[in-house]
């Protein structure tokens, strides 16, 4: 959440489009910028905190199959105040304020995103980054790998499932150690039992390896609000149960189900916790004259 700012988006683009059956349909390209200031600051002319500005290039072919990339190029001043309960640890049991540590500077960023449909039945799908952005738990400059492959399949009329899988890994610029590594796995599963009535599945995994907060020059250890920061390990897992009757636009009948799993990094469900269950109902009927 941010709380206090004042953000500045801009987007322009052009497509240029080929003769009707062509193999290359489309190629287009979009510039966009986006900032952040502070509120204050903004009406006081200073400049942002935050910015980047984005080049996207795409090409479509026929088939709905496409190519978008992004280029990026942006930055991150840190501010002070938003790390005001951080310490740093210079031996034991003796701490210091984190004090000002470097703006991040030439933050570049390099994204595909292919689209592919194989047939009527499947489309493959996916993201690869590979970009250096800032390491908000540490201040500090990072680079992350994080690839994200998916696939689409259409069993039947009525049966439609998509797979996708995300790894991401970042590491800190300032010598090459891991900070991170995330898995994030997902499944969703909708059947259309008629026109007005279909029923949706959703279950997804949420596995991190993180090591202990590091300073962003030195690689003393962390503390917040007084406390050491060390490696943790999440496993969270997630799932959602819709069933939906909607016989008009306008009128329409949710029942759901939710709940939030949480325990040791990995896949067995045996070692997890329920932390949250949950139902949800949704009635809306639209009156006609």
């Amino acid at each position: 959440p941010r709380v206090g700012d004042v953000e500045v988006q801009g987007t322009v683009g052009y497509n240029w489009y080929a003769a009707p059956g062509a193999e290359l349909e489309r190629v287009g390209v979009e510039f966009k910028s986006n900032n952040f200031f502070d509120h204050d600051g903004f009406w006081d002319g200073d400049g942002p905190y935050e910015w980047e500005v984005e080049a996207w290039p795409s090409l479509t072919f026929r088939g709905r199959r496409t190519i978008r990339t992004i280029v990026r190029l942006g930055g991150f001043d840190i501010r002070p105040e938003d790390y005001s309960n951080y310490q740093v640890q210079t031996a034991p049991g003796d701490t210091v304020p984190l004090g000002p540590v470097p703006d991040l500077t030439n933050m570049w960023g390099l994204a595909v995103f292919p689209n592919i449909r194989v047939n009527d039945q499947v489309q493959l799908n996916g993201q690869l980054f590979y970009r250096v952005l800032p390491i908000f738990a540490e201040a500090a400059r990072g680079f992350e790998i994080r690839t994200s492959p998916g696939v689409q399949l259409r069993a039947s009329d009525a049966l439609n499932i998509d797979l996708s899988h995300t790894w991401a890994r970042l590491w800190r610029r300032r010598d090459d150690s891991e900070f991170s590594t995330v898995n994030l796995s997902r499944v969703r599963v909708q059947y259309q039992f008629g026109r007005a009535v279909f029923a949706r599945v959703i279950g997804q995994y949420d596995l991190e390896h993180r090591t202990a907060l590091q300073h962003p020059v030195t690689g003393q250890p962390l503390l917040v609000d007084g406390v050491l920061r060390g490696p943790r390990e999440r496993g969270n897992f997630q799932t959602q149960a819709l069933l939906s009757y909607e016989p008009s636009p306008g009128t329409v009948f949710f029942l759901g189900y939710s709940r939030l799993m949480d325990g040791p990094y990995g896949y067995d469900l045996g070692d997890k916790d329920a932390l949250r269950d949950g139902f949800f109902v949704k009635l809306s009927y639209l009156l006609r004259r």
